[in-house]
């Protein structure tokens, strides 16, 4: 579990508040499909959810117990295996955390999600969210392979597309 800010390189008002415009239509059907390749040889889940602006009650909670409500809200801790995998990101507050469920954070560790962040926070740097996005979850999905092999009657638990709120 970790989380990133990409705040610190970017100019005030760099990203646009308004998702649509973060990311297109397009944008958001590569990220399903770089989704759905990844999860084709881990039996692990991955999903991104992305918040325009953070509630004022959510503001006043740390950015990580955030990230955590949204795991369960999207039911993520219900994979079979105990292997699901969130990127969550608040366009707003220009911050994101990446989160594994307990099943994968004890087998992976933190030295890998800390490289996934940094990277992660590299590419919001240079404005190529979804490009980062897809990176990522190429990654993640290496990292999952690994320890969580597809099995033969593996199915695909969670939805691929960007959940927006």
């Amino acid at each position: 579990m970790v989380a990133g800010e990409w705040v610190g390189a970017l100019l005030e008002g760099a990203v646009p508040v308004a998702v649509g415009r973060l990311l297109s239509r397009h944008h958001m059907r590569m990220i399903a499909s770089a989704i759905a390749t990844a999860e084709a040889n881990t039996s692990g889940e991955i999903r991104v959810s992305i918040v325009k602006r953070l509630g004022v009650v959510d503001r006043r909670r740390s950015f990580e117990e955030v990230a955590i409500r949204e795991f369960l809200r999207l039911g993520m801790e219900k994979t079979s295996e105990r292997t699901g995998v969130l990127i969550f990101i608040a366009v707003k507050e220009h911050r994101f955390h990446i989160l594994g469920d307990e099943g994968i954070h004890v087998k992976v560790g933190q030295g890998a999600w800390d490289a996934l962040a940094r990277e992660l926070a590299g590419r919001f740097h240079e404005a190529k969210y979804a490009e980062g996005l897809c990176e990522t979850i190429a990654r993640i999905g290496e990292i999952l392979g690994k320890h969580f092999p597809r099995a033969r009657i593996d199915k695909n638990e969670l939805s691929n597309e960007v959940e927006i709120t």
